[in-house]
């Protein structure tokens, strides 16, 4: 909790970008619903109507038309979140690494005995990238997986019941398997980062 926390309050001046980044995010998973549900509506009026039923041709043209529409929405409403994710990420990084630059500058020769340089090279580029990597990619897509997770589980829910149950017995087998995946995953990245500090330090 405490790096969400400390990068929470390096981000004075940028919170609001980023807060309204996140509620974009919201918008554009919500939106992902849309043309799914026009794409049906043409199949069930247009294309393959029910039988006895003669296929209503004259909806095509604004279904499309909403289909091309919600997809430009979305697009333009992407490009906003992105870039007010890379601004509200990229400056506060680089303001972080300049005051972290200066306190290092301050330092004796006892602190630089104590800390190796590759790793004082790594908290200075790497790591500071991977702040700015959490700020502008994971919250995004962390939170889009989690609104586009219930929000079609309603969908679903609403369409068919029996269906959707069918669906979520898999739901704990896949969250066991991602654990599983992470466990696995984290002292395999965490060991190129201690060679890079090492490769820093030799060079």
């Amino acid at each position: 909790m405490f790096p969400i926390k400390w990068i929470w309050e390096n981000m004075k001046g940028y919170r609001k970008h980023f807060v309204t980044a996140m509620c974009l995010v919201v918008i554009m998973a919500l939106l992902q619903l849309v043309n799914p549900t026009v794409s049906r509506l043409i199949v069930d009026k247009i294309l393959a109507p029910a039988e006895g039923v003669s296929p209503q041709i004259s909806l095509l043209i604004p279904l499309a038309a909403v289909m091309i529409g919600f997809t430009l929405l979305r697009t333009g409403i992407g490009y906003i979140m992105v870039m007010l994710c890379e601004k509200s990420s990229t400056e506060p990084v680089a303001n972080i690494r300049a005051v972290i630059y200066r306190n290092l500058q301050r330092q004796d020769m006892k602190f630089y005995d104590k800390n190796r340089t590759g790793d004082l090279m790594t908290r200075l580029t790497g790591d500071l990238d991977m702040v700015r990597h959490v700020t502008a990619w994971d919250c995004r897509v962390a939170l889009e997986s989690v609104v586009l997770f219930f929000a079609v589980l309603i969908y679903f829910l609403c369409t068919d019941v029996l269906f959707t149950l069918a669906l979520c017995v898999i739901l704990p087998v896949i969250f066991f398997a991602s654990f599983i995946y992470s466990r696995k995953v984290r002292p395999i990245y965490q060991n190129p980062r201690e060679k890079l500090s090492v490769m820093n330090s030799q060079a």
